[in-house]
């Protein structure tokens, strides 16, 4: 994700310097992943490491790279990371996520339309342009999910979703893009790029527990 404008209760990039909000890079397989998160949103973790967050869940158990002295991880090492603070191993965005949040949505299949033919990933891809209700409906169940963007339909002076499906059958590209300008004393104007792509579809990704993991000694309650 990148862009300009407000997000929250801070205001970033400009339109000629856009911000890198955030980027996710990860591998899922089936209750399993693992993700590394840089960008402007590691800020709101705690974190200020050029390497981002790194994480991994297995097996029910989630781990953490430090240093992120917030929660007490303060070597660079790896942790388990006590279910106090599983929020933080919660990708904000992620393969599973988006398609619920565009199932969720309520959005009519009618409003997409193919546009075009591209290879991507090897594959035969259809892709596809959602018309303005179905971006809208999309970017606000963005919104809902804590994306802290203006989602306000007359606040939006243009959105745009375009989904790409192959051969194989499976979504392999989203990119999601709203604009417009939040009412203030100062207008204060916003435009955001969503994209996600996804790829290697049943492959054994091989995602293990990282070993050695120390523990966090949370303080005790009050």
């Amino acid at each position: 994700m990148s862009g300009n404008g407000t997000m929250g209760a801070v205001n970033l990039g400009n339109p000629q310097t856009p911000a890198e909000v955030m980027v996710l890079k990860g591998a899922f397989a089936d209750a399993d992943y693992t993700f590394t998160l840089t960008g402007f949103v590691t800020a709101l973790y705690g974190s200020n490491s050029a390497k981002g967050i790194q994480v991994v869940h297995v097996a029910g158990q989630d781990y953490i790279h430090g240093p992120l002295a917030v929660i007490g991880a303060i070597k660079d090492a790896w942790y388990r990371l006590p279910a106090a603070h599983s929020q933080m191993a919660i990708p904000p965005l992620y393969p599973a996520g988006l398609l619920a949040l565009v199932a969720q949505s309520g959005v009519n299949p009618a409003g997409f339309s193919v546009i075009g033919h591209e290879q991507i990933d090897r594959l035969d891809c259809r892709r596809f342009s959602g018309d303005r209700a179905v971006s809208l409906a999309i970017i606000k169940s963005l919104g809902d999910s804590g994306l802290p963007i203006d989602t306000i339909p007359a606040h939006i002076e243009r959105a745009s979703s375009e989904l790409w499906v192959c051969a194989d059958g499976y979504l392999h590209q989203v990119r999601l893009t709203v604009a417009g300008s939040t009412p203030a004393a100062k207008p204060l104007p916003f435009d955001f790029v969503i994209g996600l792509h996804m790829y290697d579809f049943d492959t054994d990704v091989g995602i293990a527990v990282p070993d050695p993991a120390l523990d966090i000694l949370l303080s005790p309650s009050p």
